[in-house]
């Protein structure tokens, strides 16, 4: 039974933390398209002032593609290749919008990870399962 409600925990976290990898990633894409744009406008000054001919033309072409590539993959790629799921951290955030669970739900998950033949530890773990049975932690303000 015990078993059952940590795997429910650890689910409905997971659950958060791929709400949090979308929200990245499409925060990501914004400051991607705002650096193509940006990248694209300079390059469209340079090439008003500077008159070039086709070879400036294609240097400036393979810089705005480098720039483009560049910036996807330090905004959007890197950032969700960086970051791996860990319950102890979205338990924490979880734990920071939900004042009744604060510190207790990151602390029942370690104790219960460490000590699961621990009758205290599934107390406590039966405890806080029951608490957060009706929260729904993905379509809160966490994140």
């Amino acid at each position: 039974m015990e078993e059952k409600i940590y795997t429910h925990l650890l689910e409905k976290l997971r659950a958060t933390y791929q709400k949090i990898q979308v929200r990245d990633a499409l925060g990501g894409l914004a400051k991607f398209v705002l650096a193509t744009i940006g990248a694209m406008l300079a390059v469209a000054a340079v090439e008003l002032v500077a008159k070039l001919d086709s070879i400036g033309r294609l240097l400036l072409l393979v810089l705005l593609i480098g720039t483009s590539v560049a910036s996807l993959l330090y905004f959007v790629v890197l950032p969700l290749l960086q970051r791996t799921f860990s319950p102890d951290e979205i338990a924490k955030l979880v734990g920071e919008f939900f004042p009744n669970l604060q510190d207790r739900l990151i602390n029942v998950l370690q104790v219960y990870r460490d000590a699961r033949s621990n009758p205290f530890a599934v107390a406590a773990l039966a405890k806080v399962g029951k608490d957060t049975e009706p929260m729904d932690f993905s379509s809160s303000g966490v994140i």
